[in-house]
């Protein structure tokens, strides 16, 4: 599955999910993953005329999946999961970059509800704009998005 994401006058496309074995810490989107889309956007729209010299940046990241005996990394479940060490430290893990959010949300739900914190409410993501989301919230996103679409 590819995305065509348009927005400010340029498309965001992606994504790709290949094995990556490099640094963690700053993975690159590499010339086969830029080809890979390239292609898919010329199999989609044959008309347009596009090359890597249209590319203006890539970005990439490392998806914390979890492993599974004998699968293949596509095999392997994009789930998250939460685990309580008996020292108490709890760990998320898995799941999917769009997801950050709600996995955030569920584990400090869980901190907060074990250990019983005097000051602490529940997570407040929702009520958050998202880094560059300028003026949107969870109240207004569904009214943003049909304007869009029209």
């Amino acid at each position: 599955m590819v995305f065509a994401i348009p927005r400010d006058g340029k498309t965001y496309v992606g994504t790709t999910d290949t094995f990556y074995d490099g640094d963690p810490i700053a993975p690159v989107a590499n010339k086969e993953d830029v080809d890979y889309l390239l292609g898919a956007i010329s199999y989609i729209f044959p008309d347009l005329s596009i090359s890597a010299e249209d590319v203006e940046s890539t970005w990439a990241g490392v998806r914390p999946l979890i492993y599974e005996e004998g699968k293949d990394p596509s095999e392997i479940s994009r789930k998250d999961e939460i685990w309580t060490a008996p020292s108490g430290l709890m760990t998320i893990a898995g799941g999917k970059l769009t997801g950050y959010r709600q996995m955030a949300e569920e584990i400090v739900d869980r901190i907060v509800k074990k250990h019983r914190f005097k000051h602490a409410t529940k997570c407040m993501t929702k009520a958050l704009a998202l880094s560059g989301a300028k003026g949107l919230n969870s109240r207004n996103f569904n009214d943003y998005i049909k304007n869009k679409a029209k």
